[in-house]
């Protein structure tokens, strides 16, 4: 029986969460630990594409649930 890669949520700083996957990190830094679960509902290109846009003035804001949420309405919706 194939085993199951080893996930790990960890918290860096109080709005911080960062994934472990089989021992790789996945792409991206989020706000909460309810947005790295959702993350997982994504490609790594698609949260490496997404992760691209969440700097704003110099300054990287972690990815969020309504972030992911409004990422997927655009792949879904392209013309909207």
């Amino acid at each position: 029986m194939a085993r199951l890669p080893t996930v790990v949520i960890y918290q860096t700083d109080p709005d911080r969460f960062v994934i472990s996957s089989g021992g790789m990190w996945l792409p991206g830094v989020y706000a909460t630990e309810r947005a790295a679960r959702y993350a997982f509902q994504f490609t790594d290109v698609e949260l490496l594409e997404l992760n691209a846009t969440r700097s704003v003035g110099g300054t990287y804001q972690p990815i969020t649930t309504e972030s992911l949420r409004a990422w997927r309405r655009r792949r879904r919706n392209p013309g909207q």
